[in-house]
């Protein structure tokens, strides 16, 4: 039987966004004495020395920094811009393939978002933000408009401009940010939805993507 995906994407918005908010609360002096935001950073970023033999603040940290780090974000640009992402890719990602599906690769990218961070990030600064799945829903989409081209030029004709802004994009903002941009999470996710929805065929009704 499959289970509602509305609700499973609205309650990641709202889990982020209850996150973000009680953050914003403690900044602005309604919870004296508390800094929320450095203590679930401590607890949560993905901190890449953790990797290579730096001391966890609890046992699993190292472990559930692949996917605690996909709900804390760097203030309230960050998660507004996110959250909408999320909505848009996760309604298309749902209407074609269902709650299940979206949900492994919703997972899966915050995994891959995790690993491509930590193999290629040569520094040692925390990452926090569900970009890398954001990616991993972005390559699943177009993994499913490549394979329903009728020959490999038709699938580069139907993809390689979304594929340059996408490049884009990571460059822009990287050099906006003054290398803030956390462009491995970006790629693993990315890579992990591809091949996600490479291993595991959408089923779900035609045409989704001209409704989005």
């Amino acid at each position: 039987m499959r289970f509602p995906g509305k609700p499973l994407l609205l309650g990641i918005i709202g889990l982020c966004t209850l996150i973000e908010a009680a953050c914003l609360l403690t900044e602005i002096g309604m919870f004296r004495g508390s800094n929320l935001r450095n203590l679930l950073l401590g607890y949560g970023a993905f901190w890449p020395d953790l990797l290579h033999g730096s001391q966890p603040v609890i046992a699993l940290q190292p472990a559930l920094m692949f996917v605690t780090y996909g709900f804390l974000h760097g203030g309230l640009l960050h998660l507004v811009f996110n959250m909408m992402t999320l909505w848009m890719l996760g309604r298309i990602v749902i209407g074609r393939s269902g709650a299940l599906q979206f949900a492994v690769i919703y997972f899966l990218s915050l995994l891959g978002g995790g690993a491509g961070y930590g193999l290629l990030h040569s520094g040692g600064w925390p990452m926090v933000g569900a970009s890398g799945a954001l990616f991993g829903l972005a390559g699943t989409i177009l993994l499913w408009v490549w394979r329903a081209q009728p020959s490999l030029a038709a699938s580069l004709a139907a993809t390689w401009k979304v594929f340059a802004f996408l490049l884009l994009y990571n460059v822009v903002m990287y050099v906006a940010l003054a290398g803030g941009l956390a462009w491995e999470a970006h790629l693993g996710g990315f890579l992990a939805g591809w091949i996600v929805a490479w291993i595991w065929p959408r089923r779900g009704p035609k045409g989704v993507f001209r409704r989005s």
